[in-house]
């Protein structure tokens, strides 16, 4: 700053010396330009010399000589903690989505063995009364129409999880190559065949 204010002093000295050659001479322009850098130079100063104090508070706060570190070693010390800190919160934020993730995958799989094993008492116990009556009754006929509702569910909520699995995979790898990414999902299911149980 001081040697901007020092050239700034000459460059005013030597325009005052320069005299007029007439209307067709621009000179007059740059000695006004030279005033109002003059002026811009003060505010300037102010704003600087506001910044150093600031500086020095700051410096002070973190037990910091202002003698012996730069502004630039402080600032990039606090940028390099901030990008660490930054690093550290995502790398938590995505092992607890990761962990949150695999312990929905094995209540759902919990549930489907659950499931399951419902279904296979069921059948069971239908084919133990079939075996005893001998008859289809109403109620065997809805029971076994609500079993096989329930495995076309599981079934099909399975195929519908492995292709959008396989969906994404396929857009993580298109993306990869470079390749156009697929707008959604266009998966057609099949509608669930159930046919009853035979005894």
């Amino acid at each position: 700053m001081k040697e901007l204010k020092a050239s700034l002093n000459v460059a005013k000295q030597l325009s005052k010396g320069v005299v007029s050659a007439g209307s067709v001479d621009l000179f007059q322009e740059v000695s006004n330009r030279i005033a109002e850098a003059d002026l811009e130079f003060d505010d300037t100063q102010k704003l600087y010399d506001a910044t150093i104090r600031e500086w020095e508070e700051l410096a002070k706060a973190f037990a910091k000589d202002t003698k012996t570190t730069k502004p630039e070693q402080f600032f990039a010390l606090i940028d390099e903690f901030a990008e660490q800190w930054t690093k550290s919160i995502e790398g938590r934020k995505s092992r607890i989505e990761k962990e949150l993730k695999e312990k929905k995958k094995a209540e759902a799989q919990d549930d489907i063995r659950k499931k399951k094993i419902e279904l296979a008492q069921r059948q069971a116990a239908l084919k133990a009364k079939k075996s005893t009556e001998g008859k289809k009754t109403e109620e065997d006929v809805k029971a076994e129409a609500q079993l096989g509702d329930m495995l076309s569910k599981l079934t099909s909520s399975n195929s519908v999880r492995r292709l959008e699995r396989g969906a994404i995979r396929q857009q993580r790898r298109g993306s990869n190559a470079g390749q156009k990414k697929p707008t959604g999902l266009n998966v057609r299911l099949a509608p669930p065949v159930c046919a009853p149980l035979s005894g």
